[in-house]
């Protein structure tokens, strides 16, 4: 990969990886966004982390919760005392008093409602981050004033600009080859140590983070990184094992406190072999129609949302074959039932990645995988790449709704991950686009029909819908016509 090449196309989002810097970050529990930033801010222009500069801003900025009581002890009874942090914020509205609360859930302050304000102001010039319901991380400074401590400055970490036309601008700078390895790159894996089926099988583990209930399943062996992949990368992922419940996932009758599902952009329930619900039936009569739809009912409560599923787990190696074997045999019995498996738009092969060694973790500049990330969670909302795919693809006869839909809707991730640039169907090859779009597309879907055939007979006489792509001249080509018309081709 041309890290000079990354590094020029996007100055602000690059950063110098390496393993040493990965493992010291992994000393730090912390959010993967709140390491990044760090990584990026203590690595100097040629690439060399400042660990020991590191070591010295972690000991000043975060404290142990041990240690919180003492520090607002100290603030409290010292004139002009302040209290220096890196942690996260939240912030509510009192309205009986109307004023501006905070509290900071590392530490479990405030015990008493309202000992923590702050002045709009602070609020206002970082409503984006501040705002958010799920709260914001940063460098805040307290003080403590009239009996109360008070939030008096905020400073997001934000490493980078999250600018969605910019990227699309830089993706443009690249082949689509270059363009797989920058991706990979990001994401922390050396793209030399990988062919190019074993990179796109990865990348498949990123479509719902660009495409609105994106439902995936992914049986693949064990050591292939699935885990890391599904939460280590995104704050917009939620990864969850052992036990569900309609509770946590959806709606909390009791709390009136809306689940993950509602709150993030793909749900992974991992180790989904081993899986338990609370109440199967009850679950079930909620996932299908949301997987369907995206709308939940629970009792008097409906609403909507946007997140899709993905089911991961691991799987004998004897049955890593799509079309022969039924590989749901070792999966909970909900998860085997054909008109639940029918809602899923594809199977990742997971074994096509391998196993991941030392040699596969990418050392070197890089785009930071939280940029990329954020960029994913902001491109669910581009819907215009939808009817550019409905533009392109005409279907041969009768066909499977069902099946032409998910197809469609896989075409369309692709096209967001690997062309994020194009913005009508000139813009893209038609080969290139058959090749890395709807060849992938129509294999992960293929093999949810192979295993719905293994699963329900009645599926035995669904086919696979016959597709075309309209030849739709692009504008590189029609300029080189022009050329030639006019005479002055070579």
């Amino acid at each position: 990969m041309n890290e000079t090449k990354v590094r020029a196309a996007f100055p602000t989002a690059t950063i110098h990886k390496t393993v040493t810097a990965t493992t010291l970050m992994n000393f730090l529990e912390l959010p993967a966004d709140v390491k990044a930033w760090l990584l990026q801010k203590f690595t100097d222009k040629d690439g060399v982390l400042q660990a020991f500069d590191l070591s010295e801003y972690v000991k000043e900025m975060r404290l142990k919760a041990n240690d919180w009581n003492l520090k607002l002890l100290e603030a409290r009874h010292t004139a002009g005392g302040q209290i220096k942090l890196l942690t996260k914020v939240k912030i509510e509205f009192d309205y009986a008093n109307d004023e501006l609360c905070f509290s900071l859930p590392e530490y479990g302050f405030p015990k008493k409602k309202g000992e923590g304000v702050l002045d709009w102001s602070v609020v206002s010039e970082h409503k984006k981050q501040l705002l958010n319901a799920d709260g914001a991380w940063g460098e805040i400074v307290l003080c403590y004033d009239c009996g109360r401590t008070q939030l008096v400055e905020f400073t997001p970490l934000c490493p980078y600009t999250s600018n969605l036309r910019e990227y699309q601008e830089g993706r443009k700078q690249f082949t689509t080859s270059e363009w797989i390895d920058v991706l990979i790159a990001g994401l922390n894996f050396n793209p030399d140590e990988m062919d190019e089926d074993a990179k796109l099988t990865l990348l498949q583990r990123f479509l719902p983070s660009v495409e609105k209930r994106m439902n995936q399943l992914e049986l693949s062996i064990k050591g292939s990184a699935k885990s890391y992949c599904y939460s280590q990368l995104s704050v917009h992922n939620w990864l969850t094992s052992g036990t569900v419940s309609r509770a946590t996932a959806f709606y909390n009758n009791t709390t009136k406190a809306v689940g993950y599902f509602g709150n993030y952009d793909n749900v992974i329930w991992d180790e989904c072999q081993t899986l338990k619900c609370a109440n199967p039936e009850e679950m079930t009569g909620v996932l299908k129609p949301y997987l369907e739809s995206g709308e939940i009912r629970i009792g008097n409560y409906c609403g909507t949302a946007d997140a899709g599923l993905t089911l991961v787990g691991n799987i004998p190696c004897g049955q890593m074959d799509i079309e022969k074997h039924n590989m749901f045999t070792t999966l909970p019995k909900m998860f085997s039932e054909s008109a639940f498996i029918d809602r899923f738009s594809g199977i990742i092969e997971g074994w096509k990645i391998g196993r991941f060694s030392e040699e596969r973790k990418f050392e070197g500049w890089g785009l930071s995988a939280n940029y990329l990330t954020e960029l994913f969670h902001e491109m669910r909302d581009e819907f215009y790449y939808r009817a550019i795919i409905d533009e392109l693809l005409e279907v041969e006869g009768n066909c499977d709704a069902r099946n032409f839909e998910a197809i469609k809707k896989n075409c369309t991730a692709f096209l967001k991950l690997l062309f994020p640039h194009v913005k009508s169907v000139k813009d893209i090859e038609t080969e290139d686009f058959k090749k890395y779009c709807l060849e992938p597309a129509i294999r992960m879907r293929w093999g949810i029909l192979c295993q719905l055939r293994h699963l329900d007979e009645e599926y035995a006489n669904v086919e696979m819908p016959v597709i075309k792509v309209k030849e739709i001249k692009n504008e590189l080509a029609e300029s080189e016509e022009s050329k030639d018309d006019n005479g002055t081709g070579e």
